[in-house]
């Protein structure tokens, strides 16, 4: 089994069904998982503004 440089915690959030389903859809617009969107959208979000 391959060990991680990058160690990561699991956590669960709640989405309205709506939400879910917007997020989903971009994601599969993207090409990439639920997972990996939602990642990019909360850096985003708190990365430092320059």
């Amino acid at each position: 089994m391959k060990k991680e440089n990058n160690p990561k915690e699991q956590t669960t959030i709640r989405l309205s069904p709506e939400l879910k389903e917007r997020i989903q859809k971009e994601a599969d617009r993207k090409g990439m998982s639920f997972n990996e969107l939602v990642l990019i959208i909360l850096n985003d979000w708190i990365a430092p503004k320059k």
